[in-house]
């Protein structure tokens, strides 16, 4: 009996060697760590590249900046000599002279109670503005005819169309008379009444 025991240890080994494990047999999964979060894989901020303008581009805005500013300098520099050239400027004492000439009729006779002015031949317009009451006649020189008499309230404006000759009788000096649109300077000592005589030249 004692001489079969080691056969019978040997043969129960075997058969729990031969037994499937219990795992299996049950069928039975081995846990697994829970998931954690979802990794970004995105590259970091330091390994992003800048957006780079191509230098194609560059070139081409610099080419454009500068050909602008160039005919822009042309231009100026065009406008700057037509101007000097075409449209010479006047001094200040010749362009006050010539006005002052062209826009003032002065006596060719003055005295102290009448003067002579020169009158245009064709038809012209003598003007009287009245900066106070004055009484005014004013005939035609060939015939004597009266051409317009009245007394002139201040601030009362007189049109006189004339054609020849026309004298015009001032009753007081508070009147500015003008042939045209041109003033008609009166001498600095004349007296009322005054004359004035308009004689086409």
């Amino acid at each position: 009996m004692f001489a079969d025991e080691p056969g019978a240890v040997a043969h129960t080994i075997g058969r729990y060697s031969e037994r499937p494990r219990v795992e299996a047999s049950h069928g039975e999964r081995t846990p697994t760590e829970p998931a954690g979060p979802p990794v970004d894989e995105s590259p970091p901020p330091s390994e992003l590249r800048p957006y780079q303008v191509p230098r194609s581009a560059v070139v081409a805005i610099a080419t454009v900046v500068v050909l602008a500013a160039g005919g822009l300098g042309l231009g100026l520099a065009l406008g700057s000599g037509s101007h000097a050239t075409h449209r010479p400027h006047a001094t200040p004492s010749a362009r006050s002279h010539h006005a002052t000439a062209s826009s003032v009729i002065t006596p060719s006779v003055a005295g102290t109670f009448n003067a002579t002015y020169a009158a245009p031949a064709r038809s012209y317009t003598v003007e009287l503005d009245a900066s106070g009451p004055c009484w005014v006649m004013a005939t035609d020189a060939a015939t004597n005819h009266v051409v317009w008499t009245g007394t002139m309230a201040a601030g009362e404006r007189r049109q006189l169309p004339a054609a020849g000759g026309l004298v015009v009788h001032l009753g007081a000096s508070g009147v500015a008379v003008s042939l045209d649109g041109k003033t008609v300077q009166l001498p600095s000592h004349f007296q009322v009444p005054f004359v004035l005589t308009f004689q086409p030249a």
